[in-house]
């Protein structure tokens, strides 16, 4: 079970001391005295240390993903946005533009950006799912900010998006809306670690590492 990421250490610090308390006094007879709680700021110190090691680093250990079961989906995935939108003038879809993923993400908490070549969307709130038969999901709330030069047809927008884990657990499929009345699909590859910083950084990366890296960026359609 998960500790959520804002829980009160002195929560759990108090939580231990009624409990050795209680397990003290009730059943092996301890005296209840104030030397009893002397060690409580080792106690806080020792938790806090393990807690926040945990959070960070030890649940990405390979093996102890299968007892807490969270995937580690941290760094660059490579793939493609589709919109549904449609050209009023040809009644065509736009062709799919290329996209970059970047997911950081600690055992508490997780946010994902996203990189096109005219705009850049960040996580407002996110969090891994589980569906009844195991497999894992992302969904998140985000805000688009299109760059300055585009947004005379591309204004700043919020919208969700839901992505499931598929393959071998390194590819991401799904769907997102906006607040302007569009939907679209997405599909991505994981591509390594890394965790770049634009999307100029994550071609390079990418064309420069695996296989099958995204290709540049074509034109950019009308609003969608």
């Amino acid at each position: 079970m998960k500790v959520p990421g804002q829980f009160p250490l002195s929560v759990l610090v108090g939580l231990a001391a009624a409990t050795w308390l209680a397990v003290a006094v009730g059943l092996y007879g301890a005296a209840a005295d104030p030397a009893f709680f002397k060690p409580m700021s080792l106690v806080a110190g020792v938790l806090g240390t393990v807690l926040a090691a945990w959070d960070r680093l030890l649940w990405r250990i390979p093996k102890l993903a299968l007892v807490h079961g969270v995937p580690d989906l941290n760094g660059t995935w490579r793939g493609e946005l589709k919109s549904t939108w449609r050209d009023p003038n040809t009644g065509q879809n736009p062709p799919a533009i290329p996209i970059v993923l970047v997911i950081r993400q600690t055992y508490t908490a997780i946010t994902v950006t996203t990189f096109t070549a005219e705009s850049m969307s960040v996580s407002i709130a996110a969090g891994v799912t589980t569906e009844a038969d195991g497999r894992h999901a992302i969904a998140s709330l985000y805000r688009n900010e299109p760059r300055l030069s585009v947004q005379d047809r591309s204004r700043t927008h919020h919208g969700g998006l839901r992505l499931s884990l598929a393959g071998a657990d390194d590819r991401l499929e799904g769907s997102y809306f906006t607040d302007r009345s569009t939907t679209g699909e997405i599909v991505a590859r994981f591509a390594a670690r890394t965790k770049v910083l634009d999307f100029q950084a994550g071609l390079a990366l990418l064309q420069n590492g695996p296989p099958n890296a995204i290709p540049s960026p074509t034109p950019t359609p009308p609003p969608r």
